[in-house]
């Protein structure tokens, strides 16, 4: 599996928010969603999969996520890792316009993490472009996901030290 870098198109918004209009149709119950990664910034080209951060309170409470995403398309479930579920709608070979869900704990660092780095993306235009350079290396340099997404992971880390450095100085 090889992933390609793709322009980012502003059609992601609109394919994001009718994914949530979806899964509240079937899922009755209030949802803590939102839309990460590099299709929730503007400019920032990536592979063009649309991550998506659903926050449950337990773990109890996400058993009947996962039925509702089964439910809207999103058919494959990895197992719990590292505090996380991972789901998504194609088992191997992502390919622009996939979704990605990553279901965590909404009182956990790793939650509040997804959305700092996502609004970090959004506010500093540098990091962006560098992220997306460092994304264009792993793409290069990875030969299955799991390489690819620890490659960027040492990026995310430092970028997130960083913030948290600055902000306890100020």
């Amino acid at each position: 599996m090889k992933y390609k870098i793709v322009l980012h198109k502003s059609k992601y918004f609109s394919e994001y928010r009718e994914f949530c209009q979806n899964l509240t149709k079937i899922h009755k119950k209030k949802l803590d969603i939102h839309h990460i990664g590099s299709t929730s910034v503007s400019g920032l080209d990536g592979k063009g999969v649309i991550d998506v951060l659903i926050g449950v309170k337990n773990w109890r409470e996400s058993e009947g996520v996962i039925k509702s995403l089964k439910g809207i398309g999103i058919k494959y479930c990895w197992p719990k890792n590292g505090g996380r579920i991972f789901l998504s709608n194609r088992k191997i070979n992502s390919r622009e316009g996939d979704f990605h869900i990553h279901l965590v704990r909404r009182a956990t660092k790793q939650y509040k993490n997804f959305i700092r780095f996502r609004d970090i993306l959004r506010q500093d235009e540098s990091i962006a472009k560098k992220y997306k350079k460092i994304k264009v290396r792993a793409i290069k340099t990875s030969e299955n996901r799991f390489f690819y997404k620890h490659f960027k992971g040492f990026f995310i880390e430092s970028v997130l030290k960083k913030e948290l450095c600055l902000n306890y100085l100020v």
